[in-house]
């Protein structure tokens, strides 16, 4: 008797131990972090698929245009290239979200200051617009922040023993903020050996100083370009993406493209590549429920709508390249890039999209597909083209893009 009574101490103190200890490993995650193996991931799990679980992964909604790492003197990065950018970027997501996350009130700094910055370990990432911080900071994790902006470039760097956060806001104003952030960077492997313009000296001194420029000067293939075939054939994955089903009866045969009907919901698809959709009650129609917070889910759920075009973009990829605030609703605007550049067209918008109270109110797509060719063409050198710029002149950056002037082929050249 007195056997089994020990017996089952043993397993009720074994039980209270294993109990302490999870308690302990729940409140310290550092020392899950310090543990070899599975125990040590800092990742957040994925959805499941009956939604449990925490944030998922952002994926590529609020990936820089353009990366780059100063690490034991050498600068290298990656410049619209999508794959390395996917790669370098869940790296240094804990780093990024514990600055954020423990951001003292951003001061106001000079480009000099921030041109000193760039001169020590540190890692800078550069927009195409403006995205809310907040977004950022959620990204790949749960870190909340109290910056209430919208930056186009930022920079982490390590000075002073601390991990120092620089960025510019939407007006083009600089702030500087100290962190909480273990004074630290992860090694991002980026391959490609870059530059800032303003480390180059002479005439790049006047340019504003946190161009990046990529050495050496790439070289572009050119595309041809042009309307889908049949249009309508290509929508059919974008109008099932916005429930819509493609062989509705109720849908008018128009001159110039097809008006199809759900209730008091529009999608029309025009012979030329538009398409134009409009819901008069988009919170009947909510976006998917998401374990994200509401900004990044519409990011998120925004991508996967414009994906269901991508099949008929031949060589091209979506690209968020936008992101406003307007009322109580979002505006994202999508471009597209091919072989590593961005394509800008009149307006610079592919995909524009309204979300208003959760659900897709307006939307506009122009469905354009690229094809590459075999001949090559080079650009003219990066010094030739900053000397083109009228002296004095700031507050630029020069981009290596295609230019989509709705003709058969795309020009690669230097832009603004």
């Amino acid at each position: 008797m007195k056997e089994h009574i020990k017996t089952i101490l043993l397993i009720l103190l074994s039980a209270a131990l294993i109990v302490l200890i999870w308690q302990t490993w729940a409140y310290e995650p550092a020392i899950l972090q310090a543990l070899p193996g599975e125990w040590g991931r800092t990742e957040t799990p994925r959805e499941t698929e009956d939604g449990d679980g925490a944030y998922a992964e952002l994926s590529d909604a609020v990936l820089p245009a353009q990366l780059a790492q100063l690490r034991d003197g050498t600068r290298t990065g990656a410049l619209w290239d999508s794959a390395e950018v996917s790669r370098a970027m869940p790296v240094l997501s804990r780093a990024l979200g514990l600055a954020l996350g423990s951001a003292s009130a951003p001061q106001e700094t000079t480009a000099q200051a921030w041109q000193r910055a760039l001169e020590r370990d540190s890692v800078y990432l550069r927009y195409t617009e403006a995205v809310p911080l907040d977004a950022l900071g959620v990204w790949n994790s749960s870190y909340d922040t109290a910056l209430d902006a919208q930056a186009r470039r930022l920079t982490l760097c390590v000075e002073d023993g601390k991990l120092r956060l620089f960025y510019e806001d939407i007006s083009g104003n600089l702030f500087v903020c100290d962190t909480a952030a273990p004074a630290q960077l992860p090694e991002l492997g980026l391959a490609v050996p870059c530059t800032f313009a303003f480390e180059r000296g002479g005439a790049f001194t006047k340019p504003e100083p946190l161009q990046l420029l990529p050495e050496p000067i790439p070289v572009f293939s050119p595309l041809s370009a042009g309307p889908h075939g049949d249009i309508q054939e290509a929508a059919r994955d974008l109008l099932r993406a916005l429930g819509i089903d493609p062989d509705t009866p109720y849908k008018h045969e128009e001159p110039d493209g097809v008006t199809y009907v759900d209730y008091l919901r529009q999608c029309r698809v025009m012979a030329d590549g538009y398409i134009y959709y409009n819901d008069p009650a988009p919170s009947d129609r909510p976006l998917p429920v998401r374990t994200q917070p509401p900004l990044p889910g519409q990011i998120e759920a925004a991508r996967e709508l414009v994906a269901a075009l991508s099949p008929a973009l031949g060589d091209a990829e979506w690209e968020l390249r936008g992101l406003e605030r307007e009322g109580a609703g979002t505006v994202l605007r999508f471009g597209v890039h091919v072989g590593g550049c961005p394509v800008l067209g009149p307006g610079g918008a592919y995909a524009l999209l309204k979300i208003t109270g959760g659900g897709l109110e307006e939307a506009f797509f122009y469905l354009r597909a690229y094809h590459r060719r075999d001949e090559m063409s080079e650009l003219i050198p990066a010094e030739q083209a900053l000397a083109a710029i009228p002296e004095g002149e700031r507050g630029f950056t020069l981009t290596a893009a295609y230019l989509d002037h709705g003709d058969e082929e795309l020009l690669a050249q230097w832009a603004r």
